[in-house]
């Protein structure tokens, strides 16, 4: 319960009231999940080799407000997309309830897929690119060392601006994620509310392997407090057509 109290300021008989509201110490504010939907593809949709699949994905949260308002930055949210070549490791992962990793979690705060995609190259290398180059012999603290201060020439003449707000830790975390999840061609990572994705065929295909779409956001917690971030996801798969 909160208290109200009141205070009044008389001047010249003109009275202004100033309310105070005091949060009782012992009410424990509560964080609400944030709600996501997968709205376009549906579940169990159909997908054909080398086709342009356009996806939406919606928010809703008590605290932070609706996606369809504006209410939520795009970029804040997520879409994980994997082929399973067997359809019982993908109803698996439908089901699974494996938290997310901390370097994905770090990247989720930054500006990375500004300039990188997991695949293919943007203003920087893709994520794939990185790792294939550095997996064997990774030098993981020079590494978080370019993404923290900043660096330009070593993938061409595009710079990669300086990201100060991030630790040594996060930064290695982040290094660590792009080295180990992302030289898998069956798995992507998309970001934004709305978009388009190509289904391009997986060196691994099957006759009835099964795309899974993931769509995350994670919330801003109690007065912005990353201890109290709430995750929210929508997983959905679908089917390859029958020829």
């Amino acid at each position: 319960m909160s208290t109200i109290r009141f205070l009044l300021i008389s001047s010249s008989f003109l009275f202004t009231v100033i309310i105070f509201f005091i949060r009782d110490p012992g009410v424990v504010q509560k964080n609400n999940a944030p709600q996501v939907h997968i709205t376009s593809p549906n579940n169990s949709d159909r997908y054909a080799w080398n086709t342009v699949m356009p996806y939406t994905v919606t928010v809703s949260d008590k605290e932070d407000g609706e996606s369809k308002y504006g209410e939520i930055p795009a970029a804040e949210i997520f879409l994980e997309l994997r082929y399973f070549p067997d359809p019982i490791n993908g109803a698996l992962f439908v089901r699974s309830t494996q938290k997310e990793p901390a370097g994905f979690s770090a990247i989720r705060k930054q500006d990375c897929f500004n300039c990188h995609t997991v695949h293919s190259k943007l203003i920087g290398p893709s994520f794939s690119d990185i790792s294939g180059r550095y997996k064997t012999l990774p030098d993981v603290a020079a590494l978080a060392s370019h993404i923290i201060k900043g660096s330009t020439g070593i993938w061409g003449a595009a710079m990669m601006p300086t990201h100060p707000d991030l630790s040594e830790k996060e930064a290695q975390l982040i290094v660590q994620w792009i080295i180990e999840n992302t030289n898998d061609p069956d798995v992507d990572y998309f970001r934004g509310g709305e978009g388009s994705l190509r289904v391009r065929p997986s060196p691994n295909a099957t006759a009835d392997g099964v795309f899974v779409l993931k769509a995350t956001y994670a919330d801003h917690g109690i007065d912005n407090l990353p201890s109290s971030s709430l995750m929210g996801q929508d997983v959905i798969s679908l089917n390859l057509k029958n020829n």
